[in-house]
């Protein structure tokens, strides 16, 4: 439950409010809406504020019971102000917007001072405010550094597989089967028949050529070369991989526990 933080104005009553996890106050919208002079706060909200400047927390009511309750943010306050018919909507902005929030923001709560307060009393609800507002901000911390940490492993794990993405980005052009092969400790032969066992590929004739389902991706380019010590003018035709190809490969051959050289654990 967050903690309540009180302030009130001798025209517009009481209005609660808490800090959020971004350290970004909220207002209650019954408290706000019955200054504003709206007779249904829930219509009021619904009608006048975007759904991401609302939040629902919980209170304590009256009679001691735990409650959930809507707050707006400060946008959504000004959404509420703006829409309502009220003269003192005016007031009531500049009363939040000279004291309120600069007084939260300095302080990270407000401070109430009656007239018969000593300056002792004024100080110690300010230190109850500033611990609180400290905790918070520890509490916030501790939840970034735990964040932080499963972003690190996870950046961690993915460093082999951004490193092999690095060499294919790097080599734009196309490459044979041979190449590739050469990645993952292969030879050509072997990874062809890897990729046929997988269903990627199949031979017709002397070329692999892909399945169906696969030829129109641009996974492959044909080559066509002269074949050597050819006195007839014979050529053969072979597939060469493209940079889009070369990923495919990597993630299909990845997800069946097949890795490159670079990634795999020595």
């Amino acid at each position: 439950m967050a903690d309540i933080q009180i302030f009130n104005n001798p025209h517009f009553g009481e209005i609660r409010t808490v800090i959020n996890d971004n350290n970004e106050p909220l207002f209650c919208a019954s408290d706000a809406c019955k200054a504003l002079g709206y007779a249904n706060g829930r219509d009021a909200v619904a009608k006048h504020v975007s759904e991401d400047d609302v939040a629902k927390c919980d209170i304590i009511d009256s009679l001691g019971r735990t409650q959930s309750a809507l707050f707006v943010n400060e946008s959504g306050l000004y959404s509420l102000i703006f829409g309502s018919k009220l003269e003192s909507a005016k007031a009531f902005k500049r009363w939040v917007t000279s004291e309120v929030l600069p007084s939260i923001r300095k302080h990270g709560g407000y401070i109430v001072a009656n007239d018969d307060d000593t300056a002792d009393e004024i100080m110690a609800r300010a230190l109850v405010i500033a611990q609180k507002t400290l905790e918070r901000r520890n509490e916030r911390i501790r939840h970034l550094e735990a964040v932080n940490t499963e972003h690190a492993k996870a950046i961690s794990e993915m460093s082999p597989k951004a490193t092999y993405y690095n060499i294919i980005l790097q080599s734009p052009s196309t490459i044979t089967v041979t190449q590739i092969a050469q990645d993952y400790g292969m030879s050509a032969k072997a990874f062809n028949k890897l990729l046929n066992t997988l269903g990627i590929q199949r031979k017709v004739g002397r070329q692999w050529v892909l399945y169906s389902e696969y030829i129109s991706n641009g996974y492959v380019q044909s080559a066509t070369e002269p074949m050597k010590n050819s006195h007839s003018g014979r050529s053969y035709t072979y597939s060469r991989w493209t940079q889009k190809g070369r990923i495919f490969l990597y993630n299909e051959l990845k997800n069946r526990g097949v890795l490159p050289l670079i990634e795999q654990v020595a």
